[in-house]
């Protein structure tokens, strides 16, 4: 079985979905397992700090 490629919105729904999830857990609003949360803990902030450097390097550019 061959899985279709993501698009760009299916990676930021991805994004969505995983944020939400954090805020819950943050929150204590719903009982999630600490392995689970953690790896979507871990997940979220990797995308936080790619979008970060994306961001630093066009600002960069933009300033040359």
């Amino acid at each position: 079985m061959t899985k279709k490629p993501q698009t760009p919105k299916d990676s930021a729904d991805k994004v969505v979905k995983n944020i939400r999830i954090v805020l819950v857990g943050l929150r204590g609003e719903d009982s999630i397992t600490e392995s689970l949360y953690c790896s979507w803990s871990k997940e979220f902030l990797e995308a936080a700090n790619a979008e970060y450097r994306t961001t630093r390097h066009v600002r960069q550019r933009r300033l040359r």
